[in-house]
């Protein structure tokens, strides 16, 4: 197992954990949704659907993007590589399956890492949520989420030349 793959699952993991801790202080009125303030401007009922909603997301963010698409491109890298779009893409396609496989590795944790900033996004949010609803905040900060947003455009902006050193180090350049 990649050490990636380790952590997202502990993220995961720890969104849920969270989830259960935090069940029991959850008021009979929970926010369901904010304006861009940060404001709530919908509410629901505390009930297991509307509490564990993000969790489960955040869980099928991290199967779809953390687990799934990295296979789906360890498979694309060994059978159809001219599908996978990468820097120095010549260079790629002149590798063999394994070495493409070996390129692709640093990239394929990198996006591990950016389901994981996405799951742990996610049980903020719930915190926030809670937060809200007991009444210790009126709104989600919104500076903490463009924050966030610029982390994770930064870790997606990262993998191009993260991409470019792999494909050269596999090719002996």
């Amino acid at each position: 197992m990649r050490w990636s793959t380790g952590v997202l699952i502990a993220a995961v993991a720890a969104s849920f954990g969270l989830a259960l801790y935090w069940w029991p202080d959850v008021p009979a009125r929970v926010p369901l949704h904010f304006d861009l303030a940060g404001a709530p401007d919908r509410y629901g009922e505390r009930g297991y659907w509307s509490w564990f909603l993000l969790p489960t997301l955040a869980a099928l963010f991290a199967l779809f993007l953390g687990w799934l698409v990295p296979r789906w491109i360890d498979w694309l890298a060994e059978r159809a590589p001219d599908l996978i779009n990468i820097p120095h893409k010549q260079r790629f396609l002149q590798l063999s399956p394994e070495q493409r496989r070996s390129a692709l590795r640093p990239v394929i944790a990198l996006l591990q890492v950016l389901s994981c900033e996405v799951v742990l996004l996610f049980a903020w949010m719930q915190y926030a949520t809670l937060q809200v609803a007991r009444g210790a905040w009126t709104h989600v900060p919104t500076a903490f989420v463009f924050v966030v947003i610029a982390v994770l455009l930064a870790t997606a902006l990262g993998s191009v030349p993260l991409a470019r050193r792999a494909v050269a180090r596999a090719a002996g350049a």
